[in-house]
């Protein structure tokens, strides 16, 4: 599947879901829900077509972060305004909304960084079957035999012992 065929599955599948449910409620008159139904359908849309900002490899993570931060400025900020799901009486109300917004994004970003991002990539270093993650020096799990998960098998130039029939019944 394509890049854009795939953002546009992504996109698609959370709105039309979340569309069909607010037709329903608002054929109900519940008007209400039915906006927050709506509103979550643009939030988990944009959410979800963003993720593929990140699969662009010649951006670097940076460039990869700003543009997402831009389509949820444009999409999931204007959607929460209008859910309904905040008062919204004066200037106040819409920066503690803005401030909530960034918050989220922020700690949302840096959980995901930690889980996803850069300082997960595992390093060996020295070939000493040591790993460090996040700053914690780990030891490799091993198999029985002192095979290393993830290692090739060592060669040592001689042939296997021979295995002993009389010993297989």
């Amino acid at each position: 599947m394509s890049p854009l065929r795939r953002t546009l599955a992504l996109i698609m599948i959370p709105l039309v879901i979340m569309a069909m449910l607010g037709v329903l409620l608002l054929a109900q008159g519940d008007t209400a829900n039915a906006r927050g139904s709506f509103a979550l359908g643009v939030i988990a849309a944009a959410v979800c077509g963003a993720s593929s900002v990140y699969q662009v490899k010649a951006w670097n993570l940076k460039m990869q972060s700003v543009v997402h931060f831009g389509i949820m400025l444009v999409t999931v900020l204007p959607a929460m305004y209008l859910s309904g799901w905040f008062i919204l009486a004066n200037a106040m109300d819409y920066l503690q909304v803005l401030g909530m917004f960034l918050m989220v994004g922020a700690v949302l970003w840096l959980l995901f960084y930690l889980i996803f991002g850069e300082p997960c990539r595992f390093h060996q270093r020295g070939g000493t079957g040591t790993i460090f993650w996040l700053g914690y020096r780990l030891r490799r799990p091993r198999l029985s035999g002192g095979v290393v998960i993830g290692s090739q098998p060592r060669r040592t130039g001689r042939a296997p012992a021979p295995r002993d029939s009389s010993r297989e019944r």
